[in-house]
This record gives structure tokens, sequence and C-alpha cells, in this order.
């Protein structure tokens, strides 16, 4: 919240007070976030090429452009990364697998993407 403020609005608050009013507004929300609750899942693999996880950042789109990226999920190793002017159209993000593909030798048992509305 408080980064939003700051970029969207150029507006500086202390964090306190964005902690306080985020308490006041959502107690419950607040409290399982100090608390730790929201916790990171487990994430189990085979072993090397066994899952490849892909996503896509549009933290730069406003300068026309965007990035994908391919991370070997058991290694965590990034295999690829593009950068185009989309990376929501299927056709650049199946060529971008293609050429990872080739490079590494072969595919993964499994690709995980984000299930909303990332390749439509």
């Amino acid at each position: 919240m408080r980064m939003i403020l700051m970029r969207e609005y150029d507006i500086q608050i202390p964090q306190r007070l964005v902690y306080d009013v985020l308490r006041e507004i959502d107690p419950e929300g607040m409290a399982a976030r100090l608390r730790g609750v929201c916790k990171r899942r487990i994430y189990r693999t085979n072993g090397p090429n066994h899952i490849w996880s892909s996503d896509g950042h549009d933290k730069l789109k406003c300068f026309g452009l965007t990035i994908y990226g391919f991370v070997n999920a058991w290694s965590r190793k990034i295999l690829g990364m593009f950068v185009h002017v989309t990376n929501n159209n299927p056709r650049h993000i199946a060529v971008y697998f293609l050429q990872l593909a080739s490079k590494a030798g072969g595919v993964p048992l499994l690709l995980t993407t984000r299930l909303w509305y990332q390749n439509c």
C-alpha cells in the first residue's frame, strides 16, 4: 500500500501509519500477516527439468517493455528471459518455449504458468 502511494501519487507516508490504518480497516488480515500465517507453500519436484515455471512481468510496460521468464523449478536456475512489447500473446510465449526446449535439448514433463488471464 505504501509503495503504491509513493509510486502512483508521489505521497510519502511512514510505514507505521500505513500499518495502523490497515489494522483499523482489516484487523484480522493484519494480525494474520504479522503472525506470519501467510506462509509460502512447499514446492516439490522430482529432479532437474521435471517442472519449468514461467511467468510474465509487466512493471516496465509503461516504457513499452514486458518480460517473460522461465525457471527450472528444481534448481531455480533461470532458463530464459525474454523482452518484448507484449508478454500475453500465446504465440510469442510458444516461440520462447520452443527456443528454450531447443537450447535445453528437450522439454520438461510439466510447464506451470499462472491460471488467470495470462495467455488469453
